[in-house]
């Protein structure tokens, strides 16, 4: 095939896989995929949230743990010491008193608190449990709606591969620097990088070319690039030289 008819033709594949993908987005099973999809990062912030949370309650807990393990060691030394008449002087003896009484009313209150911490961790992991539920039966949600989604796009999905497997074979057999050119347009260009001109207009900005500038076209290659918008331009195809 003459490279400006493949060059159209392969225009035609590209604009044909971007229609056809606008048709699979609108699908309506594609856009609830989107929306569970959005619903699942939500719900996992969520659950992240909640195991970071979680964990600090749980060091919380063991270092509360820690301190009334200290505290049951002191007491411990302390009523040794009272026991053993180590300490024999009143004065001392109501001293050390006072300060194992208030070593109980801390152990007392770390237990309250450890207490309160734990029923906060049990809490959360109740809170984990039920999320981890939740992103499951997203999970779900989401694959079935993927099949059906699957299912109503097959038709859609076929022609975007032989579209695709069209391109790859018309851009295999165009010259490099036609190619180069035809992509470096549709890039910049709103996805249209070459068109045909008829009757003295541009196909893709549908300007009509000056007197002059059209001369220099027509007596020029078949591909060149337009004038005015600077895309690949087929001037002349195999079956208007055969025509002339």
């Amino acid at each position: 095939m003459e490279p400006a008819a493949a060059l159209l033709e392969l225009q035609d594949a590209d604009l044909g896989v971007t229609r056809t993908g606008r048709e699979l987005d609108g699908l309506p099973e594609k856009k609830a995929i989107l929306e569970i999809r959005r619903k699942t990062r939500e719900v996992q912030a969520l659950l992240d949230k909640t195991h970071a949370y979680a964990a600090e309650v749980g060091r919380a807990v063991s270092r509360a743990e820690d301190e009334t393990s200290g505290l049951d060691a002191k007491l411990a030394a302390e009523q040794k010491r009272l026991t053993s008449g180590e300490v024999s002087d009143h004065r001392e003896v109501q001293h050390l008193t006072r300060e194992m009484d208030s070593l109980r009313r801390r152990k007392d209150k770390l237990e309250m608190e450890t207490i309160a911490l734990m029923e906060k961790g049990e809490k959360a992991e109740a809170q984990s449990r039920t999320i981890v539920a939740a992103i499951a039966k997203l999970a779900s949600d989401e694959q079935a709606l993927v099949e059906r989604f699957k299912q109503a796009g097959s038709v859609l999905l076929t022609r975007i591969e032989s579209l695709k497997a069209r391109r790859a074979s018309l851009a295999a057999g165009l010259p490099a620097d036609v190619l180069a050119a035809y992509e470096s347009a549709r890039e910049t260009k709103h996805g249209i990088g070459a068109a045909r001109l008829t009757d003295g207009v541009c196909g893709a900005c549908r300007v009509e070319l000056p007197a002059d500038k059209l001369h220099l076209l027509l007596d020029g290659p078949a591909v060149a690039e337009c004038p005015m918008c600077r895309r690949l331009l087929v001037v002349h195809l195999p079956a208007d030289t055969a025509a002339q």
